[in-house]
């Protein structure tokens, strides 16, 4: 700003040599001709204002006097200099002192007289008066007592308590006379050791008796009394009659008397004036041989000052005239400064105090600004004023002389400093005149006012800001702050002293006006932290909850503290939050959006607590159950929140209210979800028990379904109540039993689903299938139009007759209705659909669905059966049963249906069939060969020959060699059933029994032979062993065979197994069986003709 090699100078307060205004000199010329020229002008008044140049005129009037006079004396008695100093004597020594300077007055002769009026003599008369101690009195006694003892001591008295003939009398003397010799010795012995113990310096020996130390003085001092005003007044003239004497002639000034305060300036003058006084008494100057002059600078405003106090102003100004017109006997006026002149004062100043650094710009700014200040401040412009400002202003300029100050903000703070009363509104106000100087002039008026750096400034200066932005909520106001350094710790400071609200207390929202302002900082500083934790607490003390806001603005502004409450602060934090939800639950402006916002901030409030290790709170509604409902109505949505809602209110009451609230149109859809809320295990924490009986309501809901059609909110919500888990199960379902078997529920489907209410049409529909009474589809278009309309309503159906069935087999009851009511299949399907994609089967039998799979699986579309067979899997028992379970188709059908699906299940499955068809009895594999029962399909269609061969041992062995089972073997479907499972055993096995049924087959008919040779196919013929039997075979089998047409051809079509068995053959049965070939080929009958020449040849 200003270089350190430039030189400041200060303006120093004393009359001017110069007349910078050319003002004064006129005046003092005029006053140097009047006491020169008019000797009898005693009083001269010199009028101006303070500051205005009197002091330099007095100046120039002394100068212009000795140069005039020699002889003339110039006394200048300055009243501000001596105020609160014994006037009379003050002024006396002072012209005396004055006077023995100047050899105007005898020095020994004044000096003396000086002495006397100040009254310094003093006789002091002295009594010394001596006074006898404590020890004293106590050595005397105790000497008494001695002399006393010694008396009792005489030899009289030693031969009466110890001779031979002693006496009672004469023992008691000597113990008295022994205690009173003694006791004083030990008795003074412990006082003196006892004086030593606490530094007591009391004398021992008789002769240190009497402290001369103690000692009452008597002080007689005489003075002279105070002199009077007269006495001062005729030592002042004798004064001046010697100053008169010497050739002298006194001028007195007295100065600075309108400076001090107004009853010290009326005694000043008063007592001042008195030595003018007569020496007679009176009150004319004029009759004294010789008085000096007397010149008294004023300021006009002062005295009126002075006389206007206890009194109107106006009042003050007459008797100032009046005084001023009394007094003096002539007044100079010190004319004020027009613009020209103090303007060219002000330069002149500044070029003396600005030295080098002084140019005509910054004079110029000075200017202006003292121009501006003057003129908004009304006050006078004088030299003293001017030099004060200056003088200020080079004071500031040394103390910031290196600092980037901009030099016109420093010149305007000094100026202004004290019009500034508020630095954060000056600072904020608009066309300000620094702004066109200084971009940041804020921080720089800032610096300034509070002595700080320039950094440090933002920071003093945001202080205000941030609180007013914290009330008003008008942050944007402090966005230029934010940056600046400290602008955390300043936030912090004001958050542990915030501003208070109209009724002087801190407010909600100015809590939280600085809490969502802090929630939009980024910092993560300890500031913060510490910001959060003052609002927490300053939070957690409010107790005004008269002016709360919104709901959802509470909900809002509570949601800003959670993540900020330390541990310690929690419990009066919630306590506090708690109250204030508590307040807004019971306002009837809380509702609809208002009640989700505040149940969201109270959930937030719960699970904070219990995140805290702090027992949730409770929120506690007045004792007015239709408020209480309406609120648990109204936070269907909030769980936990509405588990928390308390009331004192009894459960008579609000079962009574629940009745109301159920014929009530406006109310009655709430019933359900608050009866079912009231007798869930939450009421006991609530209001203290659940609804257990419910009786009147199940009563009520009965009869409102009765006397309201379907389409009706009362119906509805009757069906609801019914349907609800509340009260006894068995009153509900008899109430629901009586409804539906009088038709009641049946009759008002169609209407509730004109409404469109899928809930409760879906309640009608599981109620009426629970009771198993028929329904109609509720819509005229049918079932498939009723699910396309509603889309859930199988799942809705079946969580209704879940809730109806509690630990029931419902898909039992579902074959049964769907058996028994052909109409309804299409719900019951849709049911069933629902249950297995949504894999909720319920409860099931898993041995009753594996014997009669087919029956369920028919309720079921074709691309679910798979999924359900798979599901049933899932069942605890089911594998057991699948041990346990009898032969039948449901085996198959299952095992195919988790082969379509494939997974573990399938695996498991097959090999549990494999397990079990190993298990399988004789009479098992009896009944499968003669009836075609299981486990005769699970073999042949779903077990491969790989996976399931049967030993030699097997009971299938057994069964398929058992008489009756050959014997059975003649019926064509039993003998494909034979061959079949003979197959399935292991190659022992089944060579046994494939011979088995070789030797039976020699016993049978052509016909039966060709019948069970064509059956067993070539795996008969090629492991049967008939070679074995070969001989046998052509005679029992291959000569009745070639007497048939049938037989004929199968052995053409078996010539090549045929020439095997002739050629092991007995020759005698290969013979004839050539014998019969050649007869036929010798018939006439051209088949046999054809056969026997086709057999000669294959034969050969």
């Amino acid at each position: 700003m200003i270089g350190e090699d430039c030189e400041l100078r200060f303006i120093v307060d004393e009359p001017a040599e110069v007349d910078f205004l050319a003002t004064h000199t006129p005046v003092a010329i005029a006053i140097t001709k009047s006491i020169v020229s008019h000797d009898h002008l005693k009083i001269i008044g010199l009028r101006g204002r303070w500051g205005s140049g009197k002091s330099t005129i007095i100046r120039q009037v002394g100068d212009q006097l000795r140069k005039a006079d020699p002889n003339i004396l110039i006394f200048n008695y300055d009243a501000w200099l001596h105020q609160h100093d014994p006037l009379r004597r003050s002024f006396m020594e002072a012209l005396v002192r004055f006077l023995i300077g100047h050899q105007a007055a005898d020095p020994k002769v004044w000096k003396k007289q000086l002495k006397k009026l100040s009254g310094k003599l003093e006789e002091t008369t002295r009594y010394d008066k001596p006074i006898v101690t404590n020890e004293a009195k106590l050595f005397f006694l105790l000497a008494g007592a001695f002399a006393i003892g010694l008396g009792f001591l005489g030899k009289d008295t030693f031969r009466d308590a110890m001779g031979q003939t002693t006496t009672q009398a004469g023992i008691w003397t000597l113990f008295l006379g022994l205690a009173l010799t003694l006791g004083p010795i030990a008795i003074w012995t412990f006082r003196w050791i006892l004086s030593l113990e606490h530094n007591a310096n009391a004398p021992f020996w008789p002769a240190l008796l009497f402290n001369r130390n103690l000692g009452r003085v008597q002080t007689l001092t005489q003075k002279p009394i105070e002199p009077t005003s007269i006495e001062f007044g005729r030592k002042f003239q004798r004064l001046m009659r010697e100053v008169e004497t010497k050739g002298k002639r006194l001028v007195i000034v007295i100065d600075n008397i309108d400076r001090v305060d107004g009853k010290e300036a009326m005694n000043i003058w008063a007592n001042v004036r008195s030595f003018f006084l007569s020496s007679s008494g009176g009150d004319d100057l004029v009759s004294e041989s010789y008085h000096p002059t007397l010149i008294l600078p004023v300021d006009g405003d002062s005295i009126s000052e002075v006389f206007a106090m206890g009194s109107d102003t106006e009042k003050g100004r007459k008797l100032a005239r009046s005084f001023i017109n009394k007094t003096f006997d002539v007044t100079f006026d010190v004319p004020a400064p027009v613009m020209s002149d103090w303007r060219r004062y002000v330069d002149n100043e500044l070029r003396s105090c600005l030295g080098t650094a002084f140019t005509e710009e910054r004079s110029f700014t000075i200017k202006q600004f003292l121009d501006a200040w003057f003129t908004v401040t009304q006050t006078p412009i004088t030299p003293r004023e001017i030099n004060k400002i200056l003088n200020h202003i080079i004071a500031l300029l040394m103390q910031w002389r290196s600092s980037s100050l901009t030099f016109e903000t420093l010149v305007y703070f000094s100026i202004n400093r004290e019009r500034i009363a508020d630095i954060s509104t000056e600072v904020r106000s608009t066309g300000h005149p620094l702004h066109r100087f200084s971009s940041d002039w804020p921080r720089e008026l800032a610096a300034l006012h509070y002595g700080v750096d320039l950094e440090l400034a933002g920071q003093v200066l945001m202080t205000q800001p941030i609180r007013d932005a914290i009330a008003n909520n008008s942050f944007e106001t402090i966005a230029p702050y934010r940056e600046l350094p400290g602008f955390g710790d300043i936030f912090e400071q004001v958050t542990d002293n915030l501003p208070t609200g109209i009724m002087g207390n801190i407010t909600f929202d100015i809590v939280t006006n600085a809490a969502h302002f802090l929630s939009l900082t980024n910092a993560e500083a300890a500031w913060k932290r510490a910001a959060w934790q003052n609002l927490v607490v300053a939070f957690a003390g409010l107790d005004d909850l008269k002016n709360l806001p919104q709901s959802k603005i509470l909900a809002e502004r509570l949601a800003l503290f959670f993540d900020h409450v330390e541990q310690g602060d929690a419990p009066t934090f919630i306590s506090s939050a708690t109250a204030m939800i508590e307040h807004s639950l019971v306002s009837s402006e809380t509702n609809g959006h208002d009640l989700d916002e505040l149940a969201i901030a109270a959930t937030r409030l719960i699970d904070f607590a219990v995140h805290q290790g702090l027992p949730p709170p409770g929120f506690r509604i007045s004792a007015d159950p239709a408020l209480y409902l309406r609120r648990l109505a109204g936070l269907g949505e909030f769980p936990v929140f509405r588990e928390r809602l308390l009331s004192d209110v009894g459960m008579e009451a609000i079962e009574a209210q629940l009745v109301a609230m159920l014929s009530d149109p406006a109310h009655c859809l709430a019933v359900p979800d608050l009866a079912l809320l009231l007798a869930s295990p939450a009421a006991e924490q609530m209001i203290g028990q659940t609804l257990v009986s419910g009786d009147v309501l199940i009563n009520q809901a009965e009869q409102v379904i009765r006397n309201n059609s379907g389409e009706t909110d009362l119906c509805r919500a009757a069906v609801r109540t019914l349907l609800a888990a509340t009260g006894p199960r068995e009153t509900r379902h008899a109430a629901l039993q009586r409804l539906a078997e009088d038709g009641t529920l049946a009759s008002r489907t169609a209407a509730v689903a004109t409404t469109g209410d899928e809930t409760v049409v879906n309640s009608l529909l599981a109620a009426l299938v629970w009771t198993g009474i028929e329904v109609a589809a509720p819509l005229p278009e049918g079932w498939r139009a009723f699910f396309r309309r509603f889309p859930d309503a199988s799942r809705d159906i079946n969580k209704a007759l879940n809730d109806l069935m509690p630990g029931k087999v419902v898909i039992d009851t579902l074959l049964k209705y769907y058996d028994e009511h052909f109409g309804a299949r299409d719900l019951i399907t849709a049911m069933m659909n629902d249950r297995v994609r949504n894999k909720k089967l319920g409860r099931a039998y898993p041995d009753k669905i594996l014997n009669n799979l087919s029956n369920y699986s028919r309720m079921l579309d074709w691309s679910l059966r798979e999924d359900f067979a798979r599901q049933t899997t899932s069942y605890q028992t089911y594998w057991e049963t699948v041990d346990a379970a009898p032969w039948s188709d449901s085996l198959l059908e299952t095992a195919k249906l988790l082969e379509k699906q494939g997974g573990d299940e399938a695996v498991r499955f097959r090999s549990k069939l494999i397990e079990k068809v190993k298990k399988a009895t004789v009479n098992d594999w009896q009944t499968a060969i003669s009836d075609g029962k299981q486990p005769y399909r699970i073999v042949t269609e779903l077990l491969d020959e790989k996976e399931l061969k049967l030993g030699v041992q097997s009971p299938l062995v057994d069964a398929l060699l058992a008489p009756s089972m050959i014997l059975a073997a003649s019926k064509q479907a039993a003998l494909a059933r034979w061959f079949a499972l003979a197959l399935r055993l292991s190659p022992k096995g089944r060579r046994k029994v494939l011979e088995a049924m070789r030797d039976t087959a020699l016993e049978l008919s052509p016909a039966a032979t060709l019948k069970l040779l064509k059956m067993g196919g070539a795996r008969f013929l090629a492991e049967a062993s008939f070679e074995s039997r070969a001989a046998e075979l052509v005679d029992k089998i291959a000569l009745p065979l070639a007497r048939s047409k049938d037989g004929r051809a199968w052995l053409k079509d078996r010539a090549s197994w045929l020439r095997k068995i002739l050629d092991q053959s007995a020759q005698e049965s290969r013979h004839r069986f050539r014998n019969a070939v050649a007869e036929c080929a010798a018939s006439t009958n051209d088949d046999k003709r054809h056969w026997g020449e086709m057999m000669q040849r294959l034969l050969g």
